[in-house]
């Protein structure tokens, strides 16, 4: 989130959601004003939608210590994050597809060899490579990121992806 005119409490918070690659309005995003709660029930304060380009607003109020801002918004990775002062801001969501190829090559470099190539790692690389060396969690973990990636959205293209293995 980037703040990009801080205002006066009383006008609240408002801002675009944009898609991060493209720049394009990102319409219809729930945009969830979060409070430290017992429960995830209770912690939701606030919420809007985007409308059709982007925008959103948020009312002022009174707020604990704590107080979060949560983006979702279909085929897109969620956004949390310290609910920045009063004023407007532009928050960027990475598509699942995207987050799911940045985790991938992430993964690799925090793993070190035999992950990494001169280039960033492909998944079909990591699934090639883990299955040769009989790692069926890393190869089925890589398999999903290809398919989150590549797929059409009726054969899971965009989906979520679990998080990596722990252990190469």
């Amino acid at each position: 989130m980037v703040q990009t005119r801080r205002g006066p409490p009383e006008d609240g918070w408002s801002g675009v959601v944009r898609d991060a690659h493209t720049a394009d309005a990102v319409p219809h995003a729930n945009v969830i004003l979060e409070v430290p709660a017992v429960s995830a029930a209770d912690s939701t304060l606030d919420q809007v939608a985007t409308d059709a380009g982007g925008a959103f607003r948020l009312a002022h109020r009174s707020l604990p210590a704590g107080a979060r801002l949560r983006i979702t918004a279909s085929g897109y990775a969620p956004l949390s994050g310290a609910l920045p002062p009063p004023g407007s801001f532009v928050v960027t969501l990475v598509t699942h597809r995207r987050a799911a190829l940045m985790r991938l090559v992430q993964w690799a470099r925090r793993t070190g060899a035999p992950w990494t190539w001169r280039t960033e790692p492909t998944p079909a690389q990591i699934v090639e490579l883990a299955q040769s060396r009989h790692q069926e969690d890393i190869a089925t973990w890589a398999e999903g990121v290809q398919r989150s990636a590549y797929a059409p959205d009726d054969q899971g293209g965009g989906a979520p992806v679990s998080d990596p293995p722990t252990t190469p």
